[in-house]
């Protein structure tokens, strides 16, 4: 019997690195909110932000942000895989947080 592993299963010796490398010049919150979201969005967050900073001059206070909003997001969806989020609930999520505001 085969038993499926599931991407946060999987081991990643840079995890706690590239957490490091991300979150270098901003404050320890954003280090807390990606340790506390699934390993597998935490990724993809850390792969968008190092893409981010490789492409353009990101600055540390939008960096704090992008990372804080996506977890945030993250947590709401209670850690469902960015990649199997749905348009609608993107909407809906955006909708929310406007009529908080």
């Amino acid at each position: 019997m085969k038993i499926a592993v599931t991407y946060s299963e999987k081991a990643d010796p840079l995890f706690d690195a590239k957490i490091e490398s991300i979150t270098r010049g901003v404050t320890s919150d954003c280090k807390n909110l990606l340790e506390k979201i699934s390993k597998r969005n935490a990724l993809t967050i850390i792969d968008y932000i190092i893409s981010m900073l490789t492409e353009i001059n990101l600055s540390s206070h939008y960096q704090k942000d992008l990372i804080t909003l996506l977890c945030r997001f993250s947590i709401e969806h209670n850690h469902k895989p960015f990649q199997q989020i749905t348009r609608s609930e993107i909407v809906a999520s955006t909708s929310n947080s406007l009529a908080i505001s």
